[in-house]
């Protein structure tokens, strides 16, 4: 495919084309979110707590290497999950979809 010849579509055309792009995207991403919200559940699940008491109580001073690795887990879950959040209500926006709740 040598010929790289501009491609001439009419506004209608590009805005499908954005349209499905969009809508692929907001799939990817809710199932991202699914997983990240397992995973969240996940450690509530483990330490009978949420993230937010845990950071107000703190981990105890014998905590394990394993409860670090999984503090540190936890935040980043929680941080994606936020921007996931974020960016799917965007996308909705843009496609003019309800933000109903993923």
């Amino acid at each position: 495919m040598d010929d790289y010849t501009a491609v001439t579509l009419d506004s209608q055309e590009w805005e499908q084309i954005v349209r499905l792009g969009v809508e692929q995207r907001i799939v990817q991403l809710q199932a991202e979110l699914a997983q990240l919200e397992r995973n969240v559940a996940a450690f509530k699940r483990t330490y009978g707590m949420s993230l937010e008491e845990l950071q107000r109580i703190g981990l105890p001073d014998d905590a394990s290497l394993h409860a670090h690795e999984d503090y540190v887990a936890w935040v980043a879950c929680e941080h994606r999950l936020a921007e996931i959040r974020d960016r799917l209500s965007s996308l909705k926006a843009m496609i003019g979809k309800a933000d109903h709740a993923s």
